[in-house]
């Protein structure tokens, strides 16, 4: 059976209106990393960490903030269902990388960080 590489998706997928909208919640520094860096994958996916590493501060911040304004018998809970949440976390967003996938699912991977992160930090920021 002949495999077939269908181009009008490789276009799609690597125009700049697919790039724009792709991370179109992402911070104004990841598009300056990106028009700083490129968009190869190897750029995109350093940006990527820099835009997690900032989301996981402001994560951080809501977390500390939270954990101050609970009752002091809740905060064990608090500090048990953030540790699940990191291993749920790195478990799901993890699977979508494998050193087989090629270096889009590293870019998948990166993307649910960063998506799973701002959602619990929202979480926390809204009390629940």
């Amino acid at each position: 059976m002949k495999k077939r590489f269908y181009y009008p998706m490789v276009v799609v997928f690597l125009s700049p209106a697919f790039f724009n909208t792709a991370f179109a919640d992402y911070s104004k520094e990841f598009d300056q990393c990106i028009d700083t860096w490129g968009s190869s994958t190897q750029s995109v996916v350093r940006c990527m960490n820099e835009e997690l590493q900032t989301r996981d501060e402001l994560l951080n911040k809501a977390y500390k903030q939270y954990m101050a304004r609970i009752q002091d018998f809740r905060k064990e809970d608090l500090r048990n269902t953030q540790r699940l949440w990191i291993k749920y976390t790195d478990a799901k967003c993890g699977m979508l990388y494998h050193s087989e996938s090629g270096s889009g699912g590293l870019e998948d991977s990166s993307d649910c960080m960063i998506q799973e992160t701002t959602l619990r930090t929202k979480e926390l920021n809204e009390g629940w």
